[in-house]
């Protein structure tokens, strides 16, 4: 009987440090591609080399930038929010002001004339992100800025 339970612990144990080297390995092969997402996102975004941007790539984001102010020039009136309609049918318009939900009851017109506005809200957003991220690489390529340090990544 002892001699069977004695096998029986071996057992467990050697079950037991299989389960913990299958867990160290899953965890490794994680963690590996998890740096090797971090390390290949920082290589897109944040190059170590400064590259001057050449004067026909600085006048294509140029002309990419006069295009969005084109549009922006486009929209109608803009506003933040959004609709919904309530099961009788009643439209409601809900925003933030100062931290707070504000709803407006609105009629069937006033909520297609809300509905345009909010969808010219979202271009306009959209609009200025990419007019921001362009004059950013315009910015910071177009003309020699100071040595940058290498990041150290600690682990």
């Amino acid at each position: 009987m002892a001699i069977g339970r004695a096998s029986l612990g071996a057992d467990n144990e050697e079950h037991g440090q299989r389960a913990a080297n299958q867990k160290r390995q899953r965890m490794e092969s994680s963690c590996a591609c998890h740096y090797k997402y971090i390390y290949l996102s920082k290589v897109k975004l944040f190059s170590m080399k400064n590259h001057l941007l050449s004067p026909t790539q600085i006048a294509a984001l140029r002309k990419r930038f006069e295009r969005c102010k084109t549009q922006i020039l486009a929209l109608d009136w803009v506003t933040q929010g959004s609709l919904s309609q309530s099961p009788q049918g009643n439209w409601r318009w809900t925003r933030k002001v100062k931290a707070k939900t504000v709803t407006v009851a609105l009629s069937d017109q006033q909520a297609e004339l809300f509905r345009r506005a909010i969808d010219d809200h979202r271009k306009l957003e959209k609009l200025i992100d990419q007019m921001r991220a362009i004059s950013q690489q315009v910015l910071l390529n177009s003309v020699e800025g100071p040595a940058r340090r290498k990041r150290r990544i600690s682990s």
